[in-house]
């Protein structure tokens, strides 16, 4: 009977190893990498009642929406 639990367990214990060692699919990390190639930039300056203010405006979208 001792043998069998040892079986059984060396079973359970190769089994989970084995799940494990399989390789992970990492196809949502590759795309949350992606980094949009063509963004423009525009770095702007400004004053209001001689205050000097500086802002950075990224896309065209953002752009727009100012």
């Amino acid at each position: 009977m001792n043998i069998k639990i040892k079986s059984a367990v060396l079973l359970t214990v190769l089994g989970i190893a084995a799940v494990g060692c399989q390789k992970e699919n990492i196809v949502e990390s590759q795309t949350a990498m992606q980094i949009p190639q063509n963004v423009i930039v525009r770095d702007i300056t400004y004053a209001i009642d001689d205050v000097t203010f500086y802002a950075t405006i990224r896309g065209e979208q953002n752009w727009n929406n100012t």
